[in-house]
This record gives structure tokens, sequence and C-alpha cells, in this order.
């Protein structure tokens, strides 16, 4: 994963940058990820990371690993599209407004 500098919308910035790296494989299914990982590996505090974890937990690509931080949920190829397609509608509406 790359290194966030921006600091605006930092938030939405690590969350996407987490979402890729679940995504595309970098971080393997029913692998546990912690706050602190994560902070040192994109060079942010651990409060974005807590924040990005809420929105991620919400949308199920992570589960609670007790106190050893967060379990990277498996997700199927299938499911994966769905929660891409219903991404890109709710976009282009929130786009339009």
């Amino acid at each position: 994963m790359l290194k966030i500098a921006a600091p605006a919308q930092l938030i939405e910035q690590v969350y996407h940058a987490i979402l890729d790296a679940i995504c595309t494989g970098a971080i393997a299914p029913n692998s546990k990820i912690t706050q602190e990982g994560l902070a040192e590996q994109l060079g942010v505090s651990r409060q974005p990371i807590l924040q990005a974890f809420q929105i991620l937990r919400r949308e199920g690509f992570i589960t609670d690993a007790g106190r050893k931080g967060v379990m990277v949920t498996a997700l199927d190829p299938q499911r994966l599209l769905q929660l891409y397609q219903v991404r890109a509608v709710l976009d282009g509406l929130a786009a339009r407004d």
C-alpha cells in the first residue's frame, strides 16, 4: 500500500486504501489487521484507521477479532461485484445532487 500524504478527506483516503488492499488481495481474507500496523503502513495516526474500520465493518469487509484487531472477511467474487455495483449507483446519485 502507498502512504497517504494529503490531509484533506483523510478518512475517505484511508478507507479506500484499506478497501483496495482487501479487494486486490494485498490483505488476504481471514488475516488479522490492527490499527497500529495499518497506521504505520499508511503513515497516518490511528484515528482515521479507526473511522475507516467502522465503515468497513458496517459494509461487511471486516469483523472483530477480539483484542488482536480485526479480521478481513472472506468474500466471494459475486458478493464483491454486487457491492461495487451498489457503490457505483450511490456515487452516481450523490454526484448529481
